[in-house]
């Protein structure tokens, strides 16, 4: 892992800062913590631990369940969404909302950043993937810091059937998203010009997340982009690796607030 002393947050905040600037806001998994400080993981454990939920097993990896029926599968969309709308970080986002990125990609369904947008009277636009969200998104206006566009690209809690929760409705959802204009086209547009990528608790050891780096065109042969990742834990070398290699990420040891405070600051 390279030290901080490595990472230039001046540049990064002078070129995030740039009127002209095309950076895209990742928001990974390891953001979501319900308003008790728990996160995702714990609290899927938790609610699969009780054997009146009828889930099967649940694995942490892919943040996916396997369950023991129809009605089990039903319940525990209840409770994923119960906590999903209930997750994320005030004080990060509004630090967030602070440096206005055109385009922000929330690799989870919640509606976290989207909630303190609101609360601080930001314009934007939501949006989100499923396989059959395409005829309702087709006119999504083009991402711009005057009005941002964020984008729930694994589903939302608003909509039931865009919920991914177990291997086969992943599957499903992987088929429909990895073809070239499977996004809205200003989205794909944006995509294509974008010149540099933020990445806030993302996973890279799981591997439905390293295709969703590939779908959004981190590493781009015909220009060098500015790619940086800030998590709550420290990734293991094989993984930085996979990143640098296939996505030219650079790593910093700072977690997203500390990440965030600093750009802020520059």
């Amino acid at each position: 892992m390279p030290d901080n002393i490595t990472i230039d947050y001046k540049e990064i905040a002078e070129y995030i800062q740039n009127k002209e600037s095309k950076c895209v806001l990742i928001l990974g998994p390891d953001l979501s913590v319900n308003q008790d400080g728990v996160s995702y993981k714990s609290y899927f454990r938790e609610i699969t631990s009780d054997k009146n939920n009828g889930i099967f097993t649940y694995f942490e990896n892919e943040n996916l369940f396997a369950f023991n029926d129809d009605g089990a599968w039903k319940n525990t969309r209840r409770l994923v969404k119960e906590f999903y709308k209930n997750s994320g970080d005030p004080g990060l986002f509004e630090m967030i909302a602070r440096i206005r990125f055109p385009l922000i990609i929330n690799v989870c369904p919640d509606r976290a950043l989207n909630k303190t947008f609101e609360a601080m009277g930001i314009k934007f636009t939501s949006a989100y993937f499923s396989k059959d969200s395409g005829p309702k998104f087709k006119n999504l206006q083009y991402p711009s810091k005057e009005n941002p566009v964020i984008f729930n690209i694994f589903g939302s809690v608003d909509t039931d059937t865009s919920l991914i929760l177990d291997h086969d409705k992943l599957y499903e959802t992987i088929q429909y998203l990895l073809p070239d204009n499977s996004l809205p086209e200003s989205i794909e547009t944006f995509l294509k010009q974008a010149s540099g990528f933020l990445l806030l608790g993302m996973k890279f050891e799981s591997w439905q997340y390293q295709l969703i780096c590939h779908k959004l065109k981190l590493k781009d042969i015909n220009s060098h982009k500015i790619n940086l990742s800030a998590s709550y834990s420290t990734d293991t070398d094989t993984v930085s690796v996979i990143a640098r290699k296939n996505f030219e990420i650079d790593f910093t040891n700072d977690n997203p607030m500390q990440a965030f405070g600093r750009l802020i600051n520059e």
